[in-house]
């Protein structure tokens, strides 16, 4: 009788087991932007920065713990000095993470502090456009540091592209403003344009904006009416209020950090997965909060 019922349960066990593992959910794509203020090493080879500073190991050590909480697929950082600084913390802090080789070209910035990537995923290509011009009220000018745009393919054959950059600082007033406004233009022109060579892009435009959501400057990027359709989901999912804040400092609380998806990359976005840590960790390791999202990538 027990052999019996043996022979009738296990297809039934089976079955269940089969439909369970139909029923797991897929593992989510985090990606997340952080600046990690002034990653330098100390060495003063940049001669326009020449009272560089390291960064403390305090800080090194908060900026791991926190990465390692976050467990990010993709971050881009801004204020990196240079690829070996980066590659240097990633073999010392961040080994167990199973991040390939960083991604950083070097910027504009006089001072040194790069745009970059940290990748789990292969990157298929690397583009900078530090030396992209465009119209500054009577002048041409570039970038204050970069726009780097990464193509990256995950296992299953799933493509996105990051864009990422660090606009100029509010240092300067309505001058900087002017800059800013220009840069944010500079972007919109690109990623039309790579959004009209492949409609059906995935890509996400990542980083420090140096501007609040209701500012002027960046209306190229977040009017409702930009051409490129770009979804600032921590606005749609946290609100614009004081209490959603990725820059600390008491004096200037507010939100200047920004993951902004495209159209065709917004259904793979899990609803409500936008978040800004701030976890103790993450106070200590840089005068910004990282932000992360989740997408369930679709078109594998």
């Amino acid at each position: 009788m027990k052999t019996l019922l043996a022979g009738l349960l296990a297809p039934l066990l089976l079955f269940s087991s089969v439909a369970c593992l139909q029923a797991a959910p897929a593992k989510p794509l985090v990606i997340a932007t952080y600046n990690v203020e002034n990653l330098f090493d100390g060495i003063p080879d940049n001669p326009r920065n020449k009272k560089e500073r390291a960064k403390p190991k305090k800080e090194l050590r908060a900026l791991a713990d926190t990465l390692h909480q976050i467990n990010p697929d993709v971050v881009v950082m801004q204020e990196v000095e240079s690829l070996k600084t980066l590659k240097a913390f990633q073999d010392k802090y961040l080994k167990d993470m199973g991040y390939a080789e960083p991604v950083l070209i070097e910027g504009n910035d006089p001072r040194g502090i790069d745009v970059a990537l940290l990748t789990r995923l292969k990157v298929e290509s690397q583009v900078t456009h530090k030396d992209y011009k465009f119209q500054v009220e009577n002048r041409k000018r570039g970038f204050s540091r970069d726009l780097l745009q990464v193509t990256l393919k995950a296992d299953t054959g799933y493509r996105f592209t990051v864009f990422a950059t660090h606009l100029k600082s509010k240092l300067g007033g309505k001058e900087s403003d002017t800059v800013r406004q220009a840069e944010a233009q500079a972007i919109q022109t690109l990623l039309a344009d790579f959004q009209k060579k492949d409609p059906k892009a995935n890509f996400v435009l990542m980083g420090d904006f140096n501007d609040e959501p209701h500012s002027l400057p960046l209306k190229p990027l977040l009017s409702p009416k930009n051409p490129v359709g770009l979804k600032d989901i921590a606005a749609a999912d946290l609100g614009i209020k004081p209490t959603v804040f990725s820059y600390h400092p008491k004096k200037y609380r507010s939100r200047i950090d920004y993951i902004l998806v495209s159209p065709a990359m917004l259904p793979e976005y899990r609803a409500k997965s936008v978040h800004i840590l701030s976890t103790p960790e993450a106070y200590w390791a840089s005068d910004h909060l990282p932000i992360v999202a989740e997408f369930t990538p679709q078109d594998q």
